[in-house]
């Protein structure tokens, strides 16, 4: 799809209309009140960001985490649990004249909903440690509802109902999530080029698995973790998995697991030097130190035990949504900016299921039906909808 930027109204199944900003290649955005020419010169820019060594980059699908993972990186960076004075959006790219950006001071989490291909260029380049936090597309529907509802800036009244269908789709803003996360697999098959480390909202359980000295991999164990963990080696990989999955029949119901071992043997090695932590960000509640001694190990960040459970309270949802809202009158942003309705904020419940309330029978039906045939049949991103 190619054409000039431009404003472009997409109307639900009810007839309510919202606006989204459409670049030349047809990703949809917010408008971050800027003309089309203005939002289409940012996105063109955004490639030849210029990093810094010091710089986190946090890749996300709205409503997936992003104000939270923000909050965690910028605290991890500053080695303190004080309160973080901004939002993500002080260092969003596509919210950000490149200017701006550049005057950001350092330490910084850089973070945009781009897609990977659209990041800079200088994550390869200077080794940029690259955080990507995923979330159930259940739940990151629902939350980007009560968003576009919540914000007088688009003006949306419409219903879950007549709203869902649209979304999952991919006609709201930035597309379609099962293409952003084909994407990304894209990327991790052939291999980033930088230290990438995945994180889900989901399920924070996971195991380590050892590829030799020069990189690393976390991958999920979909078990829960609950039995008791056994090492062993498949086709040159260490593996820490529990026994169940262990002693799963040779031709179970995605095959043998060791056929899966040996062929991400291969994606890793056929791929750049790089590194991949695979999260979960929904179970943080039952793992949630262990999985941020993980963060930190991915980042190469060492802080006193006092320091690291400081920030884990801190980022403790009901507290973020509690402290965060107060500060955002103070962020240059948002300054004289009516942007919420009453009881609206960005931090919203931060639960894993919610979506059971929002979807009927039929609705949900067709959500699974259009994302089945969005997503890649063999995708390797897999989500918990229930805890």
């Amino acid at each position: 799809m190619s054409g000039e930027p431009k404003l472009i109204t997409v109307a639900d199944d009810g007839g309510e209309t919202l606006e989204f900003m459409q670049l030349k290649n047809g990703l949809r955005q917010p408008p971050f009140n800027m003309t089309a020419d203005e939002i289409q010169e940012i996105f063109e820019h955004v490639p030849e960001t210029p990093c810094r060594d010091d710089d986190i980059m946090l890749a996300t699908f709205p409503k997936t985490g992003t104000n939270w993972l923000y909050e965690m990186l910028s605290m991890i960076q500053r080695r303190s649990s004080a309160r973080v004075q901004d939002t993500k959006m002080s260092t969003m790219l596509e919210a950000n004249k490149a200017d701006v950006i550049d005057t950001r001071s350092s330490p910084r989490v850089l973070n945009s909903h781009y897609r990977p291909r659209f990041l800079p260029k200088d994550l390869c380049r200077k080794q940029i440690k690259t955080v990507l936090c995923l979330r159930n597309p259940k739940d990151a529907a629902v939350s980007q509802y009560a968003h576009m509802t919540g914000m007088h800036i688009y003006n949306y009244k419409g219903t879950f109902t007549d709203w869902i269908r649209p979304y999952v789709e991919g006609e709201m803003e930035y597309n379609s999530y099962a293409d952003y996360l084909n994407a990304w697999q894209e990327v991790i098959e052939a291999g980033p080029g930088y230290p990438l480390h995945v994180m889900y909202f989901e399920d924070l359980k996971m195991k380590v698995i050892e590829a030799g000295p020069r990189y690393f991999i976390h991958v999920m164990d979909f078990e829960n973790l609950k039995k008791r963990a056994t090492g062993c080696y498949i086709g040159g990989i260490e593996v820490l998995a529990t026994s169940n999955l262990l002693e799963e029949p040779e031709n179970g119901e995605y095959g043998p697991f060791s056929a899966y071992l040996y062929e991400l043997q291969k994606v890793i090695e056929a791929g750049p030097r790089y590194s991949i932590h695979v999260m979960d960000f929904e179970n943080l509640k039952m793992d949630g130190i262990g999985q941020l001694n993980k963060l930190l190990k991915f980042l190469g960040v060492d802080l006193d035990e006092a320091t690291r459970d400081a920030i884990f309270e801190q980022c403790h949802f009901p507290n973020m949504l509690r402290e965060k809202p107060e500060i955002m009158p103070t962020v240059e942003h948002f300054k004289n900016n009516n942007l919420f309705r009453k009881g609206h904020s960005f931090y919203r419940k931060g639960e894993v299921g919610d979506w059971k309330n929002w979807f009927t029978v039929a609705k949900n039906e067709m959500f699974d039906a259009v994302w089945a045939s969005k997503i890649r049949p063999d995708t390797m991103f897999h989500f918990r909808y229930l805890l």
